[in-house]
């Protein structure tokens, strides 16, 4: 046996496999790589994605203009957002809470990070 296992890895000449073993294994190892081929293509969403927090609100709205069109999100309990734009271009969107309006140049890819205090301010990812 140790005889045979030296002659398959140095050798690569004698298998020990049946041909039956060595078709299976065949099949087995298409049958992997075409599922990683497979998941490896799948589309990935281009979008940027902008979060923040609005500081001692547990309640209330953020709404985002995008050409025109308005789109609300929810605090959560904590007073988070998150909102993801999908997108595949660059774009100009308006981020509204209360009195506060923050204008951003949306790049694909990118994100934006919003705390909503006594003064707004913003960290681009």
């Amino acid at each position: 046996m140790c005889l045979c296992v030296y002659y398959f890895v140095y050798c690569r000449h004698i298998y020990i496999y049946s041909p039956k073993k060595r078709l299976l294994m065949r099949k087995i190892a298409f049958i992997a790589l075409s599922a990683l081929l497979l998941a490896s293509c799948a589309p990935k969403k281009k979008g940027a994605t902008i979060s923040g927090n609005v500081a001692n609100q547990a309640e209330g709205q953020v709404v985002f203009v995008i050409n025109d069109v308005k789109d609300t999100v929810a605090l959560d309990e904590n007073g988070n957002f998150e909102y993801f734009l999908e997108t595949e271009k660059a774009m100009y969107a308006s981020v509204v809470h209360a009195r506060n309006i923050v204008n951003l140049y949306i790049e694909p890819g990118k994100g934006f990070n919003l705390n909503f205090a006594q003064q707004v301010s913003c960290y681009y990812n």
